[in-house]
């Protein structure tokens, strides 16, 4: 018989099937070679091989260690054996077997390469190097060994020298779509996102089936600004693989970034049903859900992620958010504690704690570290962006030229920053302003939105874009002054704003604290809530305006129908307390202190806003507990703000929350003519109502102590002819204090404007700036008022003059002396709290004014509601602290 005769053996027909493909038929021959001959080693090592082609790694132990065991000296086999090894995460074993492949043939190109792939994955670095560069020498043309090269530099933490390596490589293979992909992965890990993005497009190029080429493009775009690409090539690759998890969860990040929540959301819920045990999917589901105003849903999906991971710290930070909100005291306790450690060792380790900046500041009255969170939060921001630029118009530096202001918003439409601002919009001088309103929030057919486009200049749809097309958008418009209403807050685009669109940029209104930026120049506030002492805790120089920091809106429309108490499932003749603030805004404490009052009062009510079920249930319970009936509390859902304003006046008595004060919740009270009762705070959230009330002329409602507010509140609760007289005085006021006067304070504000570009004009840093208003032709209003002051105050009536002074000085905050006498009959008369904002008033318009800060120091002394500030008062009054004027 010829060899050609000879029959095929079934070893041999494996071998012929195996190196076909036809992975199948030399399965069921190895499988047949090995039932004849049970120690055929080759059988053994073909079966095996094939088996970790497969997938079956775990399969292939056994049949490749009896491999071995046959013929030892088999060098290729111990290779095969290791690969089977490092297939089921056994590493130890696998560098074993390649390094006893290694001593029986040192020139085993396979076995170094498998050998450096292992110990790259232990980690062992410096004995992958040793492989890797025995390879190199082996196949130094071949491109994987430096391939290898580039991913221990990537592991090194070396991007550089491994975009250097793929550079090289594609400099010997252009074209090549694994050296494009290696090398935009390098560029991704310095920061460098945009050039990444270009190269993970070439790649997608060359291999456009690859879904994880698509995705890691997608990822590059998103972190690099541009979400509208990032959104296409999530959705490139979804088409390839459209049950993959965490591409649905790219590509909901991307769009939740666009400002499609909707659609994110959906695409979050997407990633859940695929993969329910991923915790990130469920933090994300819930933030959406928490944009859309969903803060129930929003709950449960935090509750979800956090039982997957309960040490994850962000999980923890978002959803002790929601339990505040829910006001679940008790549930957020220990969550509370747990965050507030981690803010303190993160801060201390020099990384971004989990807690947003908001949340920090409404939890916490120390600045100090709120302007730490923040920083901290704008450093990783920026250094997404590294590198990143924008063009710039040069601007025209005519100091009296007509600027163009920007404000900046996601909050054009039904919502509070729109209800404040839409007035000043109306009032801005348009032959000295070019007014632009550049809104990426949400599109709605409100009142507020139509005024707000109706009134501007140019009114700039940027829903749906890239941040880095907002802010290229706001370049080409040669803006002056962008004024950011945002900050930290919801809907916040911060990377917008660090690409530098304008030349001066500012925060006002809508975070009640410092950005932490150094792309924000200014912030807008008044000396109430920032006073000079807290300036250390701001990165922003401070443009304070007269009287107040906040707008209103003069022509707010309040509904003519009548009303009844009735109707709201109000009492007709008890006493109403209202607090209509969101639930986060309600403490224990706070809450405590309204209940004493219902305990005291015991035909008053509290009433309250009610967003959801759990809230109400909560607070019922907690009323309940503080032995007072749940029907006490009167919850009211949300009508349509005229209605809403309407009936709001027919409450007897605001109660301010504390930590984080109402801010247009407090104004609305006061222009449906209910006075406002607030306990001053020591940080920018806490001190908004005091400026307002005192923006108003009812400083007499601001507590210094939870005892004052508790001893104001019950004054007013059962004296109802005091009532009624200062609800008269708050109706006069609104017509004459400078809270309410629209036009007045824009002008104002347009004169903030103009004092800071004349300082940038003259080339100078930003620099705080005290605005004083010009009196005019009301000076011998002033004088007369003032003179009025000073008669009482010589005869010895006090109240008298403490009276006449608040209304000389509401006219003319500017008069040092009036402030130094007003804050001395206070103190004489106990008023420790307004009396330290009277000397600081003082102490701000003359730093050398020694009775000024004698005054603030005697009370601080006696452990005023300043004292933390003592430091500070220090070195301003050493002149350590430099404030400008205008």
């Amino acid at each position: 018989m010829t060899a050609s005769q000879r029959p095929v053996t079934a070893s041999e027909r494996a071998l012929a099937c195996h190196r076909a493909g036809d992975l199948v038929g030399a399965e069921s021959a190895y499988r047949e070679a090995l039932a004849a001959a049970p120690d055929d080693p080759a059988a053994l090592g073909g079966l095996g091989v094939l088996l970790v082609q497969t997938g079956r790694s775990q399969d292939a132990i056994a049949p490749l260690e009896r491999a071995v065991e046959k013929a030892p000296a088999d060098a290729q086999g111990q290779v095969n054996l290791g690969s089977a090894y490092a297939g089921t995460g056994r590493l130890p074993e696998a560098i074993a077997a390649f390094r006893r492949a290694l001593m029986q043939a040192p020139d085993h190109r396979h076995g170094w390469r498998n050998l450096a792939m292992a110990l790259l994955r232990s980690d062992r670095f410096d004995e992958a190097a040793v492989a890797i560069e025995r390879l190199l020498k082996l196949a130094p043309d071949q491109a994987e060994p430096h391939r290898l090269a580039a991913d221990l530099a990537m592991r090194r933490q070396r991007p550089a020298d491994a975009a250097r390596i793929y550079e090289q490589l594609l400099g010997r293979e252009p074209g090549n779509a694994r050296h494009e992909a290696g090398l935009a992965g390098a560029l991704a890990a310095q920061g460098e996102f945009a050039a990444a993005a270009a190269h993970w497009r070439k790649a997608v190029s060359l291999a456009p089936d690859r879904a994880e080429y698509w995705n890691q493009l997608g990822t590059s775009c998103r972190a690099s600004g541009d979400s509208s690409g990032a959104i296409e090539a999530q959705r490139r690759a979804l088409a390839l693989k459209p049950d993959h998890a965490a591409f649905h969860l790219n590509l909901g990040a991307a769009l939740y970034d666009q400002g499609l929540i909707k659609e994110a959301m959906a695409a979050f819920r997407r990633a859940v049903e695929l993969e329910r045990s991923n915790a990130l999917a469920w933090r994300n589901l819930g933030s959406a859900l928490e944009m859309l105003g969903r803060n129930a849903e929003a709950a449960n999906a935090y509750r979800e992620a956090f039982a997957l991971e309960p040490a994850n710290a962000t999980g923890q930070a978002l959803l002790l958010t929601q339990l505040l909100q829910q006001c679940d005291w008790a549930g957020a306790a220990p969550l509370l504690a747990r965050v507030a450690a981690d803010t303190k060792s993160k801060l201390a380790q020099g990384r971004k704690p989990e807690e947003t900046p908001l949340a920090h500041l409404s939890r916490s009255s120390d600045e100090a570290e709120t302007l730490a969170v923040a920083r901290a939060w704008v450093r990783q921001m920026q250094s997404r962006l590294a590198g990143a630029r924008i063009a710039r118009r040069t601007p025209d530096l005519d100091p009296d030229r007509r600027l163009k202001i920007g404000y900046f918003t996601s909050d054009m439409h039904d919502h509070p920053v729109a209800h404040l601002t839409v007035g000043l919009f109306e009032h801005h001088d348009r032959s000295a302003f070019e007014l632009s309103i550049y809104s990426h929030g949400r599109v709605d057919a409100s009142p507020w939105r139509r005024r707000a486009e109706a009134a501007a200049d140019r009114f700039v749809n940027l829903h749906g874009l890239g941040q880095r097309a907002m802010a290229e958008r706001v370049a080409a418009d040669g803006i002056d002054i962008l004024v950011d209403l945002n900050g930290h807050s919801s809907g916040a685009k911060m990377e917008a704003l660090a690409l530098r669109p304008a030349p001066i940029q500012a925060l006002w209104l809508g975070y009640p604290g410092s950005s932490g930026a150094d792309f924000i120049d200014y912030l807008i506030t008044d000396i109430v809530a920032t006073p000079p002492e807290a300036a250390a805790d701001y990165s922003e120089a401070l443009l304070w305006l007269p009287q107040v920091f906040q707008p209103n809106d003069d022509r707010q429309e309040i509904a003519a129908e009548a009303t009844t108490r009735a109707r709201w499932g109000l009492p007709a003749d008890g006493v109403v307390f209202a607090s209509l603030n969101q639930g986060f805004k309600i403490e224990p404490a706070s809450f405590a202190l309204w209940m004493g009052l219902l305990r005291e009062l015991p035909r008053s009510v509290l009433w309250l806003r009610s967003p959801s079920a759990e809230m109400l249930a909560n607070l019922r319970r907690a009323a309940v507990a503080h032995g007072v009936a749940q029907e006490r509390l009167v919850f009211a859902d949300r009508p349509e703000k005229p209605v809403h304003l309407q009936r709001l006046s027919l409450a007897d008595i605001a109660l301010d929350t504390w930590t984080y004060n109402g801010h247009t919740t407090t104004s609305d009270a006061l222009w449906a003519g209910v006075p406002v009762i607030t306990l001053e705070g020591s940080h920018y959230a806490s001190r908004v109502s005091a400026s307002v009330l005192r923006a108003i002329g009812l400083p007499e409602l601001i507590a210094a102590t939870p005892e004052d507010y508790r001893a104001l509140a019950l004054r007013y609760g059962r004296d109802a002819s005091a009532r009624a007289a200062l609800k008269a005085r708050l109706a006069a006021n609104r017509k004459t204090m400078p809270l309410f006067d629209t036009a007045r304070f824009t002008r104002n504000l347009e004169a903030g404007y103009r004092a800071i570009w004349r300082r940038h004009v003259r080339g100078t840093k930003p620099a705080s700036i005290r605005l004083v208003e010009p009196t005019g032709a009301a000076a011998s209003a002033v004088g007369a008022a003032m003179g009025e002051a000073e008669a009482f105050r010589h005869s010895g009536d006090r109240r008298k003059a403490i009276v006449a002074y608040r209304r000389a000085l509401a006219l003319d905050p500017a008069d040092v002396r009036g402030q130094l006498h007003l804050a001395d009959l206070l103190r004489t008369e106990g008023a420790t709290g307004e009396a330290a904002d009277r000397y600081r008033e003082a102490a701000a318009l003359d730093p050398s004014l020694a009775e000024a800060w004698g005054g603030l120091a005697a009370i601080l002394a006696e452990g005023g509601p300043m004292a933390k500030h003592l430091d500070r008062c220090r070195d301003l009054a050493a002149g350590r602290m430099r404030l400008g004027a205008s």
